[in-house]
């Protein structure tokens, strides 16, 4: 079988994001099952800049092909979907150049417009499209303030958004959440939609969870609450300081750290510069590979997503904090998947995105009972979806 698969970043980046599961998955399917992959991304990193990759390269049995065009994720305002919207017009020229007869397209939402690359292929050539959704726009820019429901730029993207979830031989969601919200707000049976758990990164899966690195580094034996990932407007990582404030002068052996770049990066050091907050090590770059010894550094792992946003997408950090054995604290909804989750296996607590005081409030309850933290272990869970 042969397939093309189309996203905006993939290997090398290790960054335990979605590149990285995908190419994990491609290696996986190229090595155990008689699947050729042709990989059309791009020729950035996801969050390294200033990185230019080569154009052509053979990696586990696949043929990557890279188009020179500027990281969508790097862009603000209206220049965001412009350049997602370039980066889908070279695609689907590459994937015209490359003259391979495909079984069938494998396009992600990374970024948005992607499918406008596959589904303009299947009309040209009749070749059948999966569409694999990570996060659904542009419901989650209406969510955060980015365009306004109802307005020009809203109503287009829905009417595309709905034409290729339509086209689409099937649509992969990440969720149940996200699931029934395409089937009710884009009127998609749901029979054509499958929802298909996240997987963790094979580095932490297989990681020895006794090294920890970075606790011996920086911990000096109190206990670590740690967020690690994007800091955007998505992941609402402000609750975290709001948390930490709280806690800093009546828990001294409670440390917060945070870990990653993005929009509101810049933001986070401000707060805790002028606010002199003590208790947190923010660190916004960490050397590429360490995401396991990071993880495991951890006593708490905390998932924060936007008010509203938990129901739109499935964060990918959660399954590598299961499979890391620690603890959860995610600011979601019950019926999230997140949420869903939690509440089946019990490896974790749900807090009141809103509510500083309940994550404050959950972090003193595992940091004051050993045996409640080692119960909270969803990796048994993680399993048994593999």
């Amino acid at each position: 079988m042969k397939v093309c698969l189309i996203t905006e970043f993939f290997y090398p980046d290790n960054t335990g994001s979605s590149p990285t599961l995908l190419s994990n998955l491609v290696r996986e399917l190229c090595s155990n099952y008689e699947i050729e992959f042709n990989v059309i991304t791009s020729r950035s990193l996801y969050r390294e800049n200033n990185v230019k990759l080569p154009k052509f390269e053979e990696w586990e049995g696949s043929r990557i092909v890279r188009v020179n065009t500027p990281p969508s994720n790097r862009m603000r305002g209206p220049a965001r979907p412009l350049a997602g919207l370039i980066f889908a017009a070279a695609a689907l020229r590459a994937m015209e150049r490359e003259k391979v007869k495909f079984d069938v397209v494998l396009v992600t939402s990374n970024p948005p417009a992607a499918p406008y690359a596959a589904d303009v292929f299947r009309r040209r050539y009749g070749i059948p499209y999966a569409y694999l959704i990570h996060d659904l726009y542009p419901d989650i820019a209406v969510g955060l303030g980015a365009i306004k429901f109802g307005s020009i730029p809203d109503r287009l993207a829905r009417c595309y958004q709905k034409r290729w979830l339509q086209n689409a031989s099937v649509v992969i969601l990440t969720g149940r959440s996200v699931r029934d919200h395409v089937a009710v707000n884009y009127g998609i049976v749901t029979d054509r939609l499958t929802v298909i758990p996240l997987w963790a990164d094979d580095e932490v899966l297989n990681a020895n969870q006794t090294l920890r690195k970075f606790w011996y580094e920086h911990a000096k034996g109190r206990f670590v609450v740690m967020y690690f990932g994007t800091i955007g407007p998505l992941q609402s990582v402000g609750i975290v300081i709001d948390a930490a404030k709280l806690l800093q002068d009546s828990h001294p052996d409670i440390m917060f750290a945070i870990i990653g770049t993005g929009e509101k990066a810049s933001a986070i050091e401000k707060r805790l510069r002028e606010e002199q907050i003590r208790n947190v090590l923010f660190v916004p770059k960490v050397q590429s590979g360490n995401i396991a010894d990071l993880l495991a550094s951890a006593d708490v792992s905390l998932v924060t997503v936007a008010p509203g946003m938990d129901l739109l997408c499935t964060p990918i950090k959660f399954y590598n904090i299961l499979a890391s054995r620690r603890p959860v604290i995610a600011t979601v909804t019950s019926n999230s998947e997140v949420g869903r989750v939690i509440s089946e296996t019990g490896c974790g607590f749900i807090v009141d995105p809103r509510n500083a005081t309940d994550m404050a409030d959950a972090i003193v309850r595992l940091a004051s009972d050993e045996e409640l933290a080692c119960e909270t272990d969803g990796r048994k869970w993680l399993q048994g979806c593999s």
